[in-house]
């Protein structure tokens, strides 16, 4: 049964229009004080809610188990700033970060707490005793070979001291090879760090030498000279950048202080926190621009489609009438806007305009048959509302399909979208009839120019070759079917933040450091008894590397590191009593001293010594450059090479002095500030697993979680989030859709009085659908959280298409070809411009944003491909009676 051309919908809407057009002015006037109602209301109280952490349901077995551990350990780094400090050297380092950490906790607001690991005064005066057991036995050694060289050094500051004693070592050492052979001794790497110090001298540099490095004979790797500060702020998460103020506020402090790399030191700013940050203010400032490129673009379309500068004014007018009614419901029903909802303005100029454009196109064709305009508004309003309505309702659909899934992101949006469906139909049944009306008609519409025979065959090819059209839609549905097993879905949200930011590139810097891993997973024991139990259980996995709790901060060996430390100590103990004496040596005295050290290094031998070769090269060279120089320019270079040398040894010999003194660690020894970090209030103990595998592999990760989460089913943590999320997400998605159509179909049988009329609706959207998934394979596009909803909505979207054109197929004249109608114009531009809007998107910086604009652009796109190639061979090739 077909919709009768006397339809309750039509009688109503006839009347109407008629009523419209009497007042047309005053209800134009109307809308335009409405709107600019709405759009203060929007502009007052419409928020944004920056609080990623609130993108899934509270309600989640696991996100509950996050928000207790958060509650008990409030000083967790989930929603922290992590600052992180690389330093030339393990000293330089720790200066930098001292210094900046008491800069950030006396800052008068904006931070609540500011934590370094590691940085107790517990820890300082007890480092050598979590010192490794063989590089703390191989220190003392050294030490002690060297401690007279040190404590002549201690009392005679200066280079031509240190030079002295270099050239006594290189004599020694030539008489006795021994001492060079088993490691005491490295001249090799005093040699290279001595000639760095002279070129970067040379070339007027900062520099550090790593007296740490020389004299233990431990390289210090990335991760030895890194610190990193846990800043907790203050968040104003209704601010499009929550942490701006206190990131802006350590760079700051970073700069006063002079932590930049031309000083040895690079301070970066990362951590849930700085990225939530970045990524929510590259998501909104991408879908405003996104907004300014979609209504450019889709008012090119409507001028292209329309051929009238008045329908396109007339369209856009009644576009922004809409569009502030839906800010102005979003900010009265929802009140803020997420990550993902900022996007919805872009989603309604893509959405909005195809009921503007229908109608429209149905008032052109109209005209161009000879009615008068006041008959050609009411005819266009009374024959395309019915179809409008509808398909707002579909439209709506899929927005609304994923209200009551747990992805509250997306179920926000799909409430502000849903209902701004339906102010879109009252825009484009009220306000765009009035303003046609009152604006007139059209001067002239744009002539067609006539069409070609080939052109005009490639046209009807699927209503004159249904065969044809029929057999390349199952093979187009056969590809999908056969690449839908492929089809991926990506968990991992940080693929979704623009990696050019220094937070996003920070953050994947430490998670390829493999011996302090960023991501790991914390678990709550009932008691110490479970907490061993579990620690064993878990140290089984082959997942895991070593799972940590309170206890691990209780040294083992106690007794032989205490007395390694007591031989440090003894060798120490002379250089450190040292004091300076004597006058400071003079720039004359250090150039005749690096003269005779370049002397003695030539006659070494290059194949035994090879630092001995660079390090001779290095002094001439510096030499050399002096003599370009004037006198106070020379000595001042001469200066800066000598407190590159000797001042780090000082400083050395300072933090080793703090923990010779250290005593026995127990359990009821240690801090009650570390205590709180691994036992909760309530008293049950904190486990800590850290993974052996590449925490960058999301494969890897989720099969960590999995098997951490087999053992441990409370773990908790960001890896945790992270894998059960995208399980939410994905779960959310077959959900949504699977409510979507099935509540479309019956819908739209219900609505147009016909089983069989829905299906034609619904099997143009179906193959749609599998070839997306298709594409999405072939250009490695998998859906992620921000572009899962293209599915659902080009379900929403596409039914309008079959509905309009089975529509026109129902009340259409008997001899006319469906493509050749004003209808599937209106398809075709209607999509133009939804592909237009949703493929400004991709210009956003946020990928997650940019790919929800390209994968919805071209759901569109095969769905309008779908609906005009292959509705139109499965439509009878006469319209039933009825």
């Amino acid at each position: 049964m077909t919709i009768s051309t006397h339809s309750p919908g039509e009688r109503l809407l006839g009347p109407l229009a008629v009523r419209l057009l009497r007042h047309a002015w005053g209800v134009v006037g109307a809308a335009v004080l409405l709107a600019l109602a709405f759009a203060w209301l929007a502009a007052t109280r419409l928020s944004v809610n920056s609080d990623t952490s609130s993108m899934l349901s509270d309600d989640l077995e696991w996100r509950q188990a996050q928000k207790e551990y958060d509650a008990l350990f409030p000083a967790s780094p989930a929603e922290s700033i992590l600052v992180v400090v690389d330093g030339q050297t393990r000293a330089l380092a720790d200066q930098a970060a001292d210094e900046l950490a008491d800069r950030l906790e006396a800052l008068p607001a904006g931070i609540e707490r500011v934590r370094r690991p590691g940085a107790d005064p517990f820890f300082r005066s007890h480092a050598l005793l979590y010192l490794d057991r063989e590089r703390l036995d191989r220190l003392a050694d050294r030490m002690a070979l060297l401690g007279p060289g040190l404590t002549v050094l201690r009392r005679n500051p200066g280079l031509p001291a240190l030079v002295e004693l270099l050239r006594l070592a290189q004599r020694a050492a030539g008489a006795n090879a021994a001492i060079d052979a088993v490691g005491l001794f490295d001249l090799d790497g005093l040699h290279a760090a001595l000639a760095d110090a002279a070129d970067a001298a040379r070339q007027g540099r900062f520099h550090r030498l790593a007296w740490e490095t020389v004299l233990s004979g431990d390289a210090a790797g990335p991760s030895d000279r890194r610190r990193v500060l846990v800043v907790h702020p203050s968040l104003d998460l209704s601010s499009l950048g929550p942490s701006e103020r206190v990131i802006a506020a350590i760079r700051a402090q970073a700069d006063q202080l002079g932590l930049t790399e031309a000083r040895g030191v690079r301070v970066r700013v990362t951590g849930e926190a700085a990225m939530a940050n970045d990524e929510y203010k590259s998501a909104a400032g991408g879908a405003w621009l996104a907004s300014g490129v979609a209504l450019i673009g889709v008012s090119a379309v409507l001028l292209l489609g329309l051929g009238s500068v008045r329908l396109a004014v007339a369209s856009v007018v009644a576009l922004l009438v809409g569009l502030s009614g839906t800010a102005a419901f979003a900010a009265a029903a929802i009140g803020t806007l997420n990550l993902i909802s900022v996007a919805f303005a872009v989603l309604y100029i893509g959405l909005g305009i195809d009921y503007a454009i229908h109608f429209c196109l149905r008032y052109r064709e109209a005209m161009l048959r000879g009615m008068s305009h006041p008959h050609a508004v009411v005819r266009a309003a009374r024959d395309i509302g019915p179809a409008l309505a509808i398909c707002a309702v579909t439209t709506s659909i899929g927005f609304f399909a994923f209200v009551p899934t747990d992805f509250t992101g997306v179920s926000e949006l799909g409430i502000i979208a849903g209902v701004g469906m339906y102010v879109s139909l009252a825009a484009n049944i009220i306000v765009l009839p009035a303003l046609v009306g009152a604006l007139g008609p059209p001067r002239r519409f744009r002539a067609r120019r006539p069409r070609s025979r080939v052109a005009y065959e490639l046209i009807e090819t699927p209503e004159h070759h249904r065969v044809l059209a029929r057999v390349v839609a199952v093979l187009a549905a056969g590809v999908g079917l056969w690449l839908a097993p492929h089809v991926a879905f990506d968990p991992n949200r940080m693929n979704l933040r623009d990696p050019t930011l220094e937070s996003v590139r920070t953050y994947y810097d430490l998670l390829s450091d493999r011996d302090n891993p960023p991501l790991t997973v914390s678990v709550l024991a009932g008691d110490d008894e479970e907490a061993a139990l579990l620690r064993r259980r878990l140290e089984a996995l082959p997942t895991v590397r070593a799972v940590a709790t309170l206890d691990s901060f209780v040294p083992e060996d106690q007794d032989a590191r205490l007395r390694a430390i007591a031989r440090l100590g003894a060798a120490l103990e002379a250089p450190r009593a040292a004091r300076p004496a004597g006058a400071a040596t003079t720039p004359d005295a250090r150039r005749d001293a690096l003269g005779a050290l370049a002397a003695d290094l030539r006659g070494l031998d290059p194949g035994e010594h090879p630092g001995a070769g660079r390090l001779g090269g290095s002094i001439q060279d510096l030499l050399s450059h002096l003599e370009t120089l004037g006198p106070e320019a020379a000595a001042q270079r001469l200066l800066d090479l000598e407190t590159s040398v000797l001042e780090p040894l000082d400083g050395l010999l300072a933090t080793l002095g703090r923990s010779l003194d250290a005593g026995p660690i127990e359990r009821a020894t240690l801090p009650a500030s570390l205590a709180a970090e691994w036992i909760a209030s309530d008293g049950r103990p904190r486990l800590e697993i850290i993974p052996a595998i590449d925490v960058a592999d999301d494969a890897e990760l989720a099969r960590f979680v999995a098997e951490v989460r087999e053992a441990a089913p409370m773990a908790v943590g960001g890896p945790v989030g992270q894998t059960l999320a995208g399980g939410v997400i994905a779960g959310a998605f077959v959900q949504a859709i699977g409510v979507a159509l099935v509540l479309v179909t019956v819908l739209v049988a219900v609505l147009l009085r016909s089983v069989r009329s829905a299906l034609l609706c619904i099997t143009p959207l179906l193959i749609a659908g599998l070839l997306l998934g298709a594409v999405s394979v072939a250009l490695d596009l998998p859906f992620n959280f921000a572009n899962i909803i293209a599915l659902p909505l080009m379900l929403g979207v596409g039914v309008d298409s079959g509905i309009h054109m089975v529509h026109r197929w129902q009340v259409g004249r008997a001899d006319e070809e469906i493509l050749q109608t004003s209808t599937a114009r209106a398809v075709l531009f209607s999509s133009l411009t939804t592909i237009a809007s949703f493929g400004a998107l991709t210009l956003a910086d946020h990928r997650g944003m940019a790919s929800m604009g390209t994968l919805l652009a071209i759901g569109i796109f095969l769905t309008m491909a779908c609906t005009l190639w292959l509705l139109p061979a499965l439509l009878p090739r006469r319209r039933p009676a009825g």
